[in-house]
């Protein structure tokens, strides 16, 4: 394989009503397969745009390419809340292929999510990894009923493959019926391994974000990429501590 001089990148913009979220790509030295990141489809889940966008900024890429779109939904990190300031708007995440019969199907979050899964699939991603928090208080007694040890955090996956995938990163998967309307479902159902994951939110900020970049880093390695994040960008980001 040809391989480049030096990593190429470059930055775009998806502009919709619902605001302007940038799309990082960086291509490695060496062709390889393409991993897409998403963070920020709620704006109170802080670590997952925070590590996309680190991954952004700063991963080195020696085999493969690297898609990342840090803040899915801008206007609801703007207001640091799950859904955006604009009238009327709901979950982003539940916005992606909307049936045209729905009275959601031409909203902001709607097109905004149109034009998000447009970008996906236009890549051509061989896995996707979008990135959440949830309140562990939430999700203890559903991880305890399904006998999920999840140390720190888990997985969201609807096929075989996904699950497997998963499993050979180290992932736990936490059951739970598909939600047709999410971008990872959607994405499976294209045949892309796609996995949505979760942090708990009784860890420090500093572990969250450091759990999140692993699991891409891990994911990346197990579909074929080859990709680093150095050391000190994550300096900032204490680890957990007892």
């Amino acid at each position: 394989t040809q391989a480049r001089k030096y990593p190429a990148s470059r930055t775009w913009c998806i502009d919709t009503p619902l605001g302007r979220s940038g799309v990082h790509e960086t291509l490695g030295r060496y062709d390889g397969p393409t991993l897409v990141v998403v963070g920020g489809h709620h704006g109170d889940e802080p670590a997952g745009y925070i590590a996309a966008s680190l991954l952004a900024q700063h991963v080195f890429v020696e085999t493969g390419r690297i898609v990342v779109i840090p803040q899915a939904n801008p206007s609801a990190i703007g207001a640091f809340s799950r859904y955006g300031q604009l009238e009327g708007e709901s979950d982003l995440n539940r916005c992606y292929q909307v049936p045209a019969s729905s009275r959601d199907a031409y909203c902001a979050g709607t097109l905004h999510a149109a034009s998000i899964l447009a970008t996906v699939l236009a890549v051509g991603p061989i896995a996707v990894a979008d990135l959440h928090e949830t309140s562990y208080r939430h999700a203890a007694a559903r991880l305890a009923a399904e006998r999920v040890d999840a140390d720190g955090y888990w997985c969201f996956a609807d096929t075989e493959l996904d699950r497997r995938i998963a499993s050979d990163v180290g992932l736990p998967v936490l059951p739970a019926p598909a939600i047709p309307t999410s971008l990872t479902s959607t994405t499976s159902r294209h045949g892309i391994v796609s996995l949505a994951i979760e942090t708990r939110d009784n860890m420090s900020l500093g572990a969250r974000v450091r759990l999140h970049v692993a699991a891409v880093l891990t994911l990346a390695a197990r579909v074929g990429l080859s990709l680093k994040l150095p050391a000190y960008v994550l300096d900032v980001f204490p680890p957990e501590t007892p």
